[in-house]
């Protein structure tokens, strides 16, 4: 069978229209998986293309444009999003149903090119601004080459280290007595756990995690989840790669138990940084002239 050709992938300024309306469907308000969810459904969007990997091999390609489209939309004005990511729509846009991508698009990429363009202090600072709501948009508009370089040391790490780090980072979110499994016969289970809830109630989990360049497969979750012995409440499925749509559906399959959680090489990388893991921060100082100490010398 032919390859399907990647041409057929949604454009930015669709994904934008969708993802407006993904939101306003929802309420108002929804989640970065709620939005995919809802935009897959409104453009009837396809399994290869659900499943077209970024080049990162960290995600999807898929997640990652929309990704972009929440910017978008954020620096038009016409989205914001709290510090735990659940976006809404924005003052002046609740009672619009629809955007115009295409407009959305044109207004963005000229608030771009005045950022760069403009060095008057009055535009600057408008400039200065506009750059600054795209970078606290959830991280959502760049490429950094410190991801790129973090996602290949974790594709080359000793698979026994990768576990540890599994093990160290669970910790790190408040997991108590993990431990890893021995390095044979662990049937797919790389380690096990605890977590409390509000202090109250605990549950027992065991997690898996795997260094993949790709996609996981729906069977490998399956089989992660037939792996789990009694009295295990929750799985982890930890992995550099991203899950196809497949495996996603597998996961939130309410019908069977236990329920599995997914973890892909973006939102692991996100963890990391999150906890300070593996990531160094440097914060550069920024010099600027206060003009009134002279004028009132």
């Amino acid at each position: 069978m032919p390859k399907k050709s990647n041409s057929h992938f949604p454009t930015r300024a669709s994904l934008i229209e969708a993802t407006f309306k993904a939101i306003t469907g929802c309420g108002g308000s929804a989640t970065n998986d709620e939005i995919q969810e809802h935009v897959i459904e409104i453009l009837e969007l396809p399994d290869h293309i659900i499943n077209m990997m970024h080049a990162d091999n960290t995600q999807t390609r898929l997640h990652y444009e929309l990704r972009w489209a929440r910017t978008y939309l954020k620096k038009y004005g016409a989205i914001d999003n709290s510090v735990r990511g659940v976006w809404s729509i924005a003052s002046g846009f609740e009672n619009k149903t629809e955007v115009d991508g295409n407009l959305v698009c044109q207004k963005v990429r000229g608030m771009d090119t005045l950022a760069s363009s403009e060095n008057t202090d009055v535009h600057k600072s408008e400039a200065e601004s506009s750059a600054s709501s795209a970078r606290r948009a959830e991280n959502e508009t760049d490429d950094e080459p410190w991801r790129a370089e973090l996602s290949k040391v974790l594709h080359e790490m000793d698979p026994y280290a990768f576990e540890r780090l599994a093990m160290r980072l669970l910790r790190e979110c408040g997991f108590s007595k993990v431990s890893v499994t021995k390095k044979s016969g662990d049937n797919g289970i790389d380690g096990f756990g605890k977590v409390s809830l509000n202090g109250i109630v605990t549950i027992n989990v065991a997690f898996q995690c795997k260094r993949y360049a790709g996609l996981v497969s729906n069977s490998a979750v399956r089989d992660f989840r037939g792996s789990l012995p009694a009295g295990i409440e929750k799985g982890i499925f930890i992995t550099t790669g991203a899950f196809s749509n497949a495996a996603v559906q597998e996961a939130m399959d309410f019908g069977k138990t236990p329920t599995i959680d997914l973890i892909d090489g973006e939102n692991l990388i996100n963890l990391l940084l999150e906890h300070d893991l593996g990531v160094s921060k440097e914060v550069r100082m920024v010099y600027g002239v206060n003009k009134s100490f002279f004028e009132e010398i």
